[in-house]
């Protein structure tokens, strides 16, 4: 499902926020996905305001991105 939602982020060219586990830890992240290759999300990350790599396998939740609605 996690790989799904990223890929449809990818097609739809959106925003999605990820729980990533890394070596300090687990972190939360709202990130654009660029490209997908050899199970590594190459991504637009909004917390460190550049591109970075992400392992697939260490994304442990994904949720397209929630808008707020005007007025």
């Amino acid at each position: 499902m996690i790989e799904y939602i990223i890929r449809q982020a990818l097609l739809k060219d959106c925003k999605v926020d990820i729980i990533y586990m890394c070596d300090k830890g687990i972190t939360e992240r709202s990130i654009r996905p660029i490209k997908i290759e050899n199970d590594i999300v190459e991504a637009y990350c909004y917390l460190k305001k550049s591109i970075r790599k992400f392992k697939l396998e260490n994304i442990l939740a994904a949720n397209f991105t929630k808008t707020k609605k005007a007025g």
